[in-house]
């Protein structure tokens, strides 16, 4: 599963592909000014109180949409039907 995760984050252009392209690896981490403004915009973004089983399917939900995106279609397919029954 590695393999796929790695290759999914170099097509989304995360990483790179092979060590020649190292030098374009974008800095995902904020510092100095850039953290700042961050930390003050997201102050500002409304909040949602979630629990930790919440997270954890936030968690999974990620998980399919990224790695089994057809899996995932299928699944919201199904709540989808039973939720027009209720």
């Amino acid at each position: 599963m590695n393999s796929n995760v790695s290759n999914i984050i170099y097509l989304k252009g995360i990483i790179p592909k092979s060590p020649q392209d190292s030098d374009k690896i974008p800095e995902l981490f904020l510092t100095g000014n850039r953290l700042s403004h961050a930390l003050e915009e997201a102050s500002a973004l409304p909040r949602l109180p979630i629990t930790h089983v919440d997270l954890q399917w936030l968690q999974v939900y990620n998980f399919l949409l990224i790695l089994h995106p057809r899996l995932y279609d299928r699944i919201i397919e199904r709540l989808n039907f039973f939720s027009d029954l209720s």
